[in-house]
């Protein structure tokens, strides 16, 4: 009796543990722009260039910095206003797939879009050199990086998630970047109703 007793505790207190985990994964802040989209980040990402207020730019761990190759173990997603401005969709998707080996491409409805928000995504995965070859003389560590691009009106936008190839948790990271692409909002200056 007093082992089911104690297994019963242990449950219990692993719930605990799991549903306190739970609302920490779902604490997110809302990324206003300068230049008229807002977007919902993760509030346990680290925010890096802080000083960039037209794209929002998060670590999954301290550490590391924005523009040079991610730690082990480390995801980095950013999200910004397409460009170039004036480009359609495809055009935009090709520019930003330059340079990397395009591992995938789907469509990804989102059912559940309001208003004004990224209804449907188009999901590009790319393989890239870490580094390019022609710098190191050993075998060159590649990275992923899962790009969603959407439209609301005239407005195009893009998620960029990067990790290294074979992170274990690179599904986990995608669902995270997936979320935040889904959060995209014009501001009501540059994207009105009428």
């Amino acid at each position: 009796m007093r082992s089911l007793f104690k297994r019963v505790a242990v449950i219990a207190g692993l719930a605990c543990i799991c549903s306190a985990q739970a609302r920490i994964r779902e604490d997110w802040k809302q990324f206003d722009s300068a230049n008229g989209f807002s977007a919902m980040y993760p509030a346990s990402w680290f925010r890096i260039g802080v000083s960039s207020e037209n794209r929002l730019s998060i670590l999954s761990s301290n550490g590391g910095a924005e523009g040079i190759v991610i730690k082990r173990g480390q995801a980095e997603i950013i999200a910004m206003q397409a460009e170039p401005a004036n480009a359609t969709l495809s055009q935009i998707i090709d520019h930003y797939a330059q340079g990397g080996t395009v591992l995938s491409r789907k469509d990804i409805h989102n059912t559940h879009a309001v208003k004004r928000s990224c209804g449907d995504l188009k999901e590009v995965i790319l393989k890239e050199e870490a580094v390019p070859r022609e710098d190191v003389p050993v075998p060159v560590p590649h990275i992923v990086s899962t790009l969603f691009f959407c439209e609301v009106r005239e407005h195009r936008f893009v998620t960029i998630l990067r990790n290294w190839e074979g992170d274990e948790r690179q599904e986990h990271y995608r669902r995270i970047a997936l979320q935040v692409a889904r959060s995209f909002r014009p501001q009501t200056s540059i994207g009105r109703d009428n």
